[in-house]
């Protein structure tokens, strides 16, 4: 589809390069430690007494240029995103 996959969380680099390693990931995966990315998207949510806010489980087609043409929200225990939506969501960008 010609399409870029990459993965956003607050976790640090270190914590990424562990993960990546351990499950042979081969997209970009980026720190947003400070959650800058977080409050741009609006993607924060209520966390626990130890951290007040958290990441709220997201995914998002963004086109070439840069207007979100799907999203998705829940909070992080809730699941997976809906992979089908997504496939066809990105492949509707192809189609255009």
């Amino acid at each position: 589809m010609n399409v870029q996959l990459a993965s956003v969380s607050v976790d640090s680099p270190y914590s990424h390069l562990a993960w990546a390693r351990q499950l042979e990931v081969e997209f970009p995966m980026i720190s947003d430690f400070g959650r800058k990315l977080l409050r741009d998207y609006d993607v924060l949510g209520p966390g626990s007494e130890l951290l007040p806010e958290t990441a709220l489980r997201s995914a998002f087609v963004i086109d070439q240029g840069g207007k979100i043409r799907y999203s998705w929200q829940q909070p992080a225990e809730g699941g997976l995103p809906p992979v089908d939506e997504i496939l066809e969501a990105a492949g509707s960008l192809v189609a255009s």
